[in-house]
């Protein structure tokens, strides 16, 4: 995902599963950590930001830490999933995204990696499971154009760049 400063400036986290790195970019430099990536498996990626750094998880274990962070508070600015600059765009599926005002500790990431949340959990401030009800199972989906924050906070995001039919869109 991607965030913008009101200047413009650009904090992001990427995944390369070419290269096998996990990273971000902080406006000033881009940092990664090594990490295969299997593109044929789901991933969990939990990231810890700190302004001076981010701890990386991978599937609930810790996998490195980045020497540089991204400040998180808030811009004003909206947060983009999927494509951090509506050019370097992510190939592959998302199944959730969870933002929360807090650091969660490494048995929280562990054990809610594969859980489903409710949505009223502390902390929670967006989050994002692409589970729409109003979809048409391998149908036309073209007016669904609403991902919704299922924390209650209503950080509602628009849907650009999907297929919106089919099995996976």
């Amino acid at each position: 995902f991607a965030l913008r400063d009101g200047s413009g400036s650009r904090f992001s986290l990427h995944v390369n599963q070419f290269a096998n790195t996990i990273g971000i970019y902080n406006s000033m430099a881009f940092t990664t950590i090594p990490h295969n990536i299997n593109a044929s498996e789901w991933v969990h990626i939990a990231m810890q930001l700190y302004p001076d750094s981010t701890r990386v998880f991978v599937n609930g274990s810790y996998s490195g830490t980045l020497n540089q962070g991204i400040n998180a508070s808030l811009t004003g600015k909206p947060m983009t999933i999927g494509s951090a600059n509506n050019i370097e765009w992510f190939n592959g599926t998302i199944d959730e995204v969870r933002v929360w005002n807090k650091i969660l500790g490494a048995s929280s990431i562990k054990n809610g990696k594969n859980c489903q949340l409710k949505g009223d959990e502390c902390g929670l401030v967006a989050y994002y499971n692409f589970n729409n009800n109003a979809a048409i199972v391998q149908g036309n989906n073209s007016s669904q154009t609403t991902l919704t924050d299922a924390s209650g906070n209503n950080h509602n995001g628009t849907l650009n760049n999907f297929a919106l039919n089919g099995t996976d869109s």
